[in-house]
Order: structure tokens, then sequence, then C-alpha cells
């Protein structure tokens, strides 16, 4: 167990190391290259191009082609969580969304709740005018992953259930106006 952890702590110290490495390469000025420890600080707030580009290196450091839907799983701040364990499962899914719409440069719109389902949809106008035109695709693949991510992973936090199962209705990648999914649990 401990060889084991021990081996897990190197791990995670290489790929900060790595992903450190590879941002600097692409910062040209010195006076802006940042440490490990500077992009840890949670104090620090990063522009939507700069998390895109830490996203879309993570994916290629890690190898995991799912890691946008992966890190959803990170998006909800544990302290936080307690706010939603008096509500239903369907309550959740009634009101993440629409906080979401509140608090980010994103549009969720709940399309059908039920005890076992929801169905949403993403809109990502506002947050793509907040990024160059070049990094759009990866921009609306990077959000639509995270957030379906996000949302899949409620019914863990909420009740100790399986991560909700995804379909994909639409997709702004594809060219729809939206992205839209049924998550089931």
């Amino acid at each position: 167990e401990g060889h084991r952890n021990a081996r897990i702590e190197q791990a995670k110290i290489t790929f900060l190391n790595t992903l450190v490495t590879r941002l600097n390469s692409m910062i040209t000025d010195p006076a802006y290259h940042i440490t490990s420890s500077y992009l840890l600080n949670k104090g620090n707030n990063y522009s939507y191009e700069f998390a895109l580009i830490v996203s879309t290196l993570c994916c290629d450091i890690s190898g995991d082609a799912d890691f946008d839907f992966n890190k959803g799983r990170f998006m909800a701040d544990p302290s936080s969580l307690f706010l939603i364990k008096p509500l239903a499962l369907s309550q959740v899914f009634n009101l993440i969304p629409r906080l979401i719409t509140r608090l980010a440069d994103l549009e969720m719109r709940v399309v059908a709740v039920t005890e076992t389902s929801a169905q949403l949809q993403l809109y990502q106008e506002k947050l793509l005018s907040n990024v160059p035109p070049e990094l759009h695709q990866l921009q609306k693949r990077s959000a639509c992953r995270s957030l379906s991510g996000g949302m899949a992973y409620i019914p863990f936090f909420h009740s100790g259930l399986p991560v909700a199962h995804v379909q994909e209705l639409r997709c702004v990648v594809r060219g729809d106006e939206c992205c839209e999914w049924i998550f089931t649990w």
C-alpha cells in the first residue's frame, strides 16, 4: 500500500511538472512563466483560453481521450454539496442548470426531468464570445464534455448511485445549435 501511494504521488508530480514545462514552452515571455504552486493556487483565476489550453494539454499528457468528461467529477465544490442533499435528485437536476446559467457564461436549459432521468441542453454562444475564434471548436468540445461529465456525477455525489448514463442527442461540435443530453440514473 505504501509503495503504491508513493508511486501515485510521484506520478502526480511528474504529470504536473510536464504540464508546467509544456505551458511555459508556449509562453514566449519568461516574465509570465508559471510554477506548479501558482497553477495549483485555488485563489488564481484564469482566462477561458488558458483553461482550455491546460485542459487540452492534460488530455494529451494523460492519454485520456475522455479527460474533459472525467474532470466533471471535480467541478463541484465538495463543501457546497451539503446544500443539495435535502433535495430529491430530480430537484437537483432542475436546479443546477439554472444556477450554471446564472453563474457562468453558459446557458443550460431543462427540457424534462423525471424521477430517474433528466434531459438538458447547453448553449455556448456567450462563452464562445470570450474565446478567440481559432479555439472555438476546442472550447465547444471541452465545455460539452466537462458539463456532461459534471452532470453525470450528480447521482454519485448526491445519493451514492452509479454515475448517470449519458445519451447525447445533439452536439455543437457536430454543428448542432446546442448540446443536448439525457441523463439516466
